[in-house]
């Protein structure tokens, strides 16, 4: 049986081992799930949207897959704004910001 503990577990080090080569992958702080959303913490500043989105669209990718019932992927910047976002409940089927 796949606990909650289990699946985060799988999407952190999926999204880790997936981003190993990514230019952003020094950006991103942590990249957690809570639940049925992913939150990516950057040290991204509110006009480095065009990378939020690559984050983003990585995150919401892997956590396709981990995550059966995902609802949302939000990435934020250093500062906890959020700059880029999926939500699977609007039919979102990539990120945006």
């Amino acid at each position: 049986m796949t606990t909650t503990a289990d699946t985060a577990k799988a999407f952190t080090d999926r999204f880790t081992a997936d981003s190993t080569s990514a230019l952003w992958k020094t950006s991103v702080t942590s990249a957690r799930l809570d639940g049925r959303a992913v939150l990516v913490v950057t040290s991204l500043t509110k006009t480095d949207k065009a990378t939020a989105v690559k984050v983003c669209d990585a995150a919401f990718v892997t956590a396709k897959s981990t995550v059966p019932d995902l609802v949302s992927v939000t990435v934020r910047t250093a500062t906890d704004n959020s700059i880029a976002w999926a939500n699977t409940m609007r039919g979102d089927t990539a990120c945006k910001s």
